[in-house]
């Protein structure tokens, strides 16, 4: 599969800290696309902290340059237990290709990065922009990182869990958050999940995500999934 990746290797957040802007202009030529497969992708992120872009880019890390998406990734800086995070992946059906000790991560502060591969490629920036911010639903408040789509994310120094043949479907995915609100949220789940549509795009009706079928991914446009949600 093709990826943004870059060739530097970083074992330390303070190196990799320092050279962010050299990253994202190496980010910016064609030659950080590689035809990886997932296992190499793996050992490259996970253990040789190697920066990615989760999203496929072609000259550059603005949206303009998005080409499609695959891969949804998440990271928490020690705000969350690992052990919460897989019971809850395990509970929703969120099934992750591999997991990773972020580059940051300390005695103190137990950071780790999730990268998830979805079964299919989404070659529409709104409904990629969507993916991330369900997926991130499930774990904390949505914040403006799931919109940028051009963002980069550094590998690690340490692969916890791989899965390589694991993937996960985004229809199921809303399903499930809508299983997920339902269960959490209480009597404002239906409230909550029209914010989140709100946030995302996608419209909500009788309670539901307007995601029903993986077709839908292959469209040039999503304008009769999209409103305000009012």
């Amino acid at each position: 599969m093709y990826i943004n990746i870059d060739s530097n290797k970083y074992k330390d957040m303070t190196l990799a800290s320092l050279h962010m802007g050299l990253i994202a202009d190496r980010f910016k030529k064609r030659q950080s696309i590689k035809d990886l497969t997932i296992k190499e992708i793996i050992e490259s992120v996970g253990n040789n902290g190697q920066a990615f872009c989760r999203a496929l880019l072609d000259g550059g890390t603005d949206e303009e340059n998005f080409v499609g998406q695959t891969l949804l990734v998440l990271e928490f800086d020690g705000d969350l237990k690992y052990r919460e995070f897989k019971e809850k992946c395990e509970k929703y059906s969120l099934s992750y290709a591999f997991t990773y000790k972020t580059l940051g991560s300390c005695a103190n502060q137990k950071g780790f990065g999730a990268v998830f591969l979805m079964d299919r490629w989404i070659k529409n920036p709104a409904l990629a922009k969507a993916a991330n911010i369900l997926l991130r639903a499930f774990f904390s408040p949505v914040g403006a990182e799931c919109l940028n789509l051009g963002r980069y994310f550094l590998g690690g120094k340490g692969i916890i869990e791989k899965k390589p043949y694991a993937k996960i479907n985004i229809v199921e995915l809303a399903r499930n958050l809508e299983i997920y609100y339902r269960e959490t949220k209480g009597r404002n789940n239906s409230k909550e999940l029209k914010r989140l549509g709100k946030k995302s795009g996608i419209c909500v009706k009788n309670g539901e995500l307007c995601i029903y079928n993986e077709n839908e991914f292959d469209l040039e446009g999503i304008e009769d999934k999209i409103n305000d949600n009012g």
